[in-house]
């Protein structure tokens, strides 16, 4: 469980973090949850953010491949709990990462709160 605060990269950079979790190969019903609020730093700023679950797989060839199981975009100004749910299978070389962001942006700036951002398996 952690908390972070971010602010978006500019285009085409985004403002995000990422945590790799190994977990032992099987099948998994995996759920990603976070606390999540928006705040905006002029009046006419209307940002936002995501949540995204990853299976990210290092293949023989030592490429990396990312897939993403689930996503989910959110505006809100007041806390508010965000949630995916994704099936998975993990093989030797899977890792799933979780991600948050802030997103990316031209011109205005906001800062997006994520707070007890959890990683569930169910």
């Amino acid at each position: 469980v952690w908390s972070l605060q971010l602010t978006p990269g500019w285009i085409p950079q985004q403002g995000y973090a990422e945590h790799s979790v190994k977990l032992d190969s099987g099948n998994y019903q995996l759920k990603f949850k976070s606390e999540t609020r928006v705040v905006n730093n002029s009046t006419n700023a209307l940002g936002g953010g995501y949540i995204r679950l990853i299976k990210r797989s290092i293949s023989a060839t030592n490429t990396t491949k990312d897939n993403i199981l689930a996503e989910k975009q959110f505006t809100n100004t007041t806390w508010k709990i965000h949630a995916v749910l994704s099936p998975v299978h993990i093989g030797a070389g899977d890792l799933i990462v979780i991600q948050v962001s802030a997103g990316a942006t031209e011109l205005v700036t906001w800062s997006t709160l994520f707070d007890n951002v959890m990683l569930l398996s169910q």
